[in-house]
């Protein structure tokens, strides 16, 4: 037998639930699986890293947070700190978590 992760490598990111590329509910590769990040502590500064990991511009990243695109019932990422200035999400302090609501 064998099991597949869904996902990889580790720090890969990407935006689910939204109605254009550039927005959504955060989620991160971790162990093999795709993560939840939740709300809490979320702000403009973990924004910037999600938009810059994306290739996105950083400068103009909106931070959401309560779920605003919606629930996923999946292991979660919480409490994530980023200073702003960081190239990945991993890069971030966080925790693992079993229930929050998603960013």
């Amino acid at each position: 037998g064998v099991i597949c992760p869904t996902c990889g490598p580790d720090g890969a990111i990407r935006l689910s639930n939204g109605l254009a590329p550039e927005e959504g509910t955060v989620e991160i590769c971790f162990s093999g699986i795709w993560r939840s990040v939740c709300h809490s502590s979320w702000d403009h500064k973990d924004a910037f890293v999600v938009c810059r990991q994306l290739g996105y511009p950083a400068t103009a990243a909106h931070a959401f947070s309560g779920a605003y695109f919606g629930e996923h019932p999946r292991p979660n990422i919480s409490r994530v700190l980023c200073y702003g200035n960081e190239s990945k999400l991993l890069d971030c302090s966080y925790t693992n978590t079993t229930t929050c609501s998603p960013t």
